[in-house]
């Protein structure tokens, strides 16, 4: 049985999903955009004791204030009959570092979706001058990366083994 909460903490999750993929079609895929400081002790590490308790914030597009509330006081501020998406998704840490094997270039890898086991669409910084089969070196890791092709403004990646990116 879904409760108001469980309902309320999706279309949230996928209210931002929506949000961040529309912004990143109005900044044309630049991957710098997503270059920003985050203090780890703004990250929610846990869920609050009582649930439904976490903080809102409330944007009111008509006067262009914020308040804060609770979430469970979410429907106060929705409109009659608000649409509902379910999304169970869960956020991968995507941002990857490594270094081309023809020039030592430092490269940015942020991976979008995987296509198949193992390649995954992926945005990357001078996508324009790569050619397929250019390779990279992931820091940090014995993980190696070839260029297959463009994909619109992404690229799809294989990635030499499928369980380094997703475990």
């Amino acid at each position: 049985m879904w409760t108001v909460c469980h309902l309320l903490a999706i279309f949230l999750k996928v209210s931002f999903c929506v949000f961040t993929y529309l912004l990143a079609i109005y900044l044309k895929y630049k991957l710098s955009n997503y270059d920003f400081e985050l203090p780890q002790n703004l990250i929610a590490q846990n869920p609050t004791q009582r649930r439904g308790q976490s903080r809102l914030l409330v944007v009111n597009r008509s006067d262009q204030t914020l308040t804060h509330d609770v979430f469970t006081n979410l429907k106060d501020h929705l409109k009659n009959h608000p649409l509902m998406v379910i999304n169970d998704t869960q956020v991968i840490p995507a941002k990857i570092l490594a270094k081309s094997l023809s020039n030592s270039r430092e490269i940015e890898l942020l991976l979008i979706r995987e296509l198949e086991p193992g390649v995954w669409e992926t945005m990357l910084k001078g996508l324009s001058r790569l050619k397929p089969g250019s390779e990279f070196q992931l820091t940090n890791s014995d993980l190696k990366a070839a260029f297959i092709r463009r994909k619109e403004a992404h690229a799809a990646i294989r990635y030499s083994s499928h369980e380094g990116l997703t475990n």
